[in-house]
């Protein structure tokens, strides 16, 4: 079993805390070209987290084709989130970590520990990209890995993205999840080259569960 870091929003860790989120959806970097095109191949993960190239979904692997390493590993690996956090020392003179999803916007919170309650404010958050190992609280375990162009999410997948449904009126009954990831998307990878909603990238699909 490997494990691997992963970046989340703030809006994102309170929905895998929420248990609303249980898939996260990536870009695949380098994937252009015939192999990616062809009609007739299906990219298929496999057991080991590579990605290979079959004809059709249970066809024999493609000779020559690439293989590549899914970022995000195999079923069974493990992810750490990382998230925007701070260390503090609490009244009881420890050190510990505070998470700013789960304070307050001005960064503050409720202390609670051995009897002792406090108004805690923390003054400055650091960036997720900096969380060590060690000051993470939210292991994952990876329970599937697939592939698809983006525009492919479902209703059901974009609602397992953790997403509020979008609410505007010309948005159609059934779309509000999808419509809703679509923006969350844009608002992310619109202006990466290539990787905008219209520019339907392929995308590692990950599902995951939180280890208790």
């Amino acid at each position: 079993m490997t494990e691997r870091p992963i970046l989340f929003s703030d809006a994102m860790v309170r929905a895998i805390l929420a248990g609303t989120k249980t898939q996260t959806r990536r870009v695949i970097a380098g994937a252009s070209g015939a192999f990616w095109d062809h009609r007739s191949y299906t990219g298929t993960v496999e057991r080991d987290g590579v990605l290979r190239f079959r004809e059709g979904s249970e066809g024999t692997i493609v000779h020559g084709s690439p293989e590549v390493r899914c970022p995000y590993g195999a079923v069974g690996d493990r992810l750490w989130v990382r998230e925007a956090w701070a260390p503090f020392v609490g009244p009881d003179g420890r050190d510990h970590v505070a998470f700013r999803s789960t304070c307050a916007p001005d960064g503050s919170f409720l202390w609670v520990g051995h009897g002792e309650i406090a108004q805690m404010q923390i003054p400055r958050w650091r960036p997720s990209i900096h969380m060590p190992r060690r000051a993470s609280r939210l292991p994952l375990e990876v329970t599937s890995v697939r592939v698809e162009r983006v525009l492919s999410i479902s209703e059901d997948d974009a609602r397992a993205e953790g997403v509020e449904p979008h609410e505007y009126a010309y948005c159609a009954e059934g779309a509000r999840h999808r419509m809703a990831f679509a923006r969350l998307w844009d608002s992310i990878n619109g202006e990466r080259d290539g990787c905008s909603w219209k520019a339907n990238p392929w995308v590692w699909v990950v599902s995951f569960k939180v280890v208790r």
